[in-house]
């Protein structure tokens, strides 16, 4: 007997799939759930969406919202929620069925990749104005800030330096890594895609987050333990199993950057009593708000926004309250547990993923001002922070015939008229994002 509402979409995915003949979906008898799939849990996480609602009414018109939790150790899904009611509104279920386009929740996948290639977590980029193969990513505001760091410009969210670490690490090692980790959406090789301009869904993503809460294991996220007949005969035992795909040192490191996301970043507003480690997300006109977050027990993913994709004037320090408020009831007497301590050595590691560099035909250093250079060849190798830049272009590999990939992206869309703030406060968030237009051509905000 189902018990859960949250789950019955879940649930009818997994028949569809293990259960072949029609006549056995009247068969089965008991499905055997997580110990944590109890009616608190469905009820802590379907109050957050209301609250999260509550507090920006003015600010939304409409506001349809999802969050789910996912347990790391074995993939058990302990809490759904895909709309606000199955049976009155919609049973479309947005945590399983829903893509959308994930944002700078994108971007640890790309961070991993560069770490697990060997990169030290403090090699620095030139943030500034650039141009690669007629690509040009932008930061909120056009603000550039000079070297810095890939922790950094993970806590900061800073577009140019995720796409230039995208540039040296390559497309394929990025999407091979999302994907092993548990991305199943199609993923395409272009500069955007560092900046996460290709559609998800949030059940994907808390399940390639989870990989690395389990410390680079990765796990199929599941709702059925095991289904009996009326027999007592096992018509199904998911008996799912961990697989390494990241290296223990790589997920711990890449972990401990996502931390200082929540301590100093973008998600403070996702801190709690313990140590929390997360990213935040938005799209386009701040239609798809994100947060991606876990501590060493528990991984929980929230969007919000709306189903006819319209924008909801929000940021995401938004998502980044509704998931702490969730986790705050949730994490109430249980055990507080550290997370994996990093190796000694961040500087000289031997890598685990082999970087496949992009050669771009074209890249263009625009600098800070309206001055444009071109960048060939030249010295890549690491600086500090604090270093004084040698010159102001970012060198580019050799430039070899690259093309880009013809897939279409969004079209441009006119920037969004100012949005009136909302009367009711949440918070503290990360200083408010920008509406962006098309990651083509436009930036996505520090989200």
């Amino acid at each position: 007997m189902l018990r859960h509402d949250g789950h019955k979409a879940l649930v009818a995915d997994t028949l569809e799939r293990i259960i072949q003949r029609p006549d056995e979906l009247t068969e089965f008898l008991a499905i055997y759930w997580s110990d944590a799939l109890a009616p608190m849990q469905q009820r802590k996480v379907r109050a957050v969406p209301a609250q999260a609602k509550k507090g920006l009414a003015r600010a939304f018109a409409k506001f349809d919202a999802y969050q789910l939790a996912k347990y790391d150790r074995d993939g058990a899904v302990r809490a759904m929620v895909g709309g606000y009611d199955f049976y009155k509104e919609s049973q479309f279920n947005r945590a399983t069925q829903a893509q959308r386009q994930p944002g700078s929740t994108f971007k640890p996948f790309v961070y991993t990749a560069g770490v697990g290639a060997g990169f030290s977590p403090y090699r620095s980029y030139l943030d500034e104005r650039f141009m690669v193969d007629g690509y040009q990513p932008k930061n909120y505001s056009n603000k550039y800030r000079g070297w810095m760091s890939m922790r950094d410009a993970m806590t900061n969210s800073i577009n140019v330096i995720a796409v230039k670490t995208l540039i040296d690490v390559g497309f394929d090692p990025v999407i091979k890594l999302a994907q092993d980790m548990g991305v199943r959406s199609k993923l395409s090789p272009t500069y955007a895609l560092a900046l996460g301009a290709y559609e998800v869904n949030l059940l994907e993503l808390v399940s390639a987050y989870g990989t690395l809460a389990a410390q680079g294991n990765a796990i199929e996220p599941h709702g059925i333990r095991r289904i009996t007949n009326s027999k007592g005969e096992v018509l199904y035992d998911s008996q799912y199993k961990q697989r390494r795909v990241l290296d223990a040192e790589t997920a711990a490191i890449s972990t401990w950057m996502l931390r200082n996301v929540v301590n100093e970043g973008t998600g403070r507003a996702a801190k709690l009593d313990r140590p929390v480690a997360g990213k935040t997300g938005t799209s386009e006109k701040a239609r798809d708000l994100w947060f991606i977050g876990f501590i060493p027990q528990l991984v929980t993913g929230v969007w919000l926004g709306n189903d006819d994709n319209s924008p909801t004037w929000g940021t995401s320090g938004t998502a980044a309250f509704a998931w702490s408020q969730f986790m705050k009831e949730v994490t109430t007497g249980m055990p507080v547990q550290k997370f994996a301590e990093i190796p000694e050595n961040l500087d000289d590691r031997k890598g685990s993923i082999k970087a496949q560099p992009v050669k771009p035909q074209r890249s263009l250093s625009l600098g800070n001002t309206a001055d444009a250079e071109e960048s060939g060849g030249g010295d890549r190798s690491e600086r500090s922070y604090d270093d004084p830049p040698a010159e102001s272009s970012y060198s580019e590999p050799s430039q070899d015939s690259y093309e880009e990939p013809a897939d279409p992206e969004p079209a441009p869309e006119p920037e969004p008229e100012a949005a009136p703030p909302p009367e009711e406060s949440l918070p503290p968030e990360p200083e408010p994002e920008a509406a962006p237009a098309d990651p083509a051509s436009d930036p996505l905000p520090p989200g």
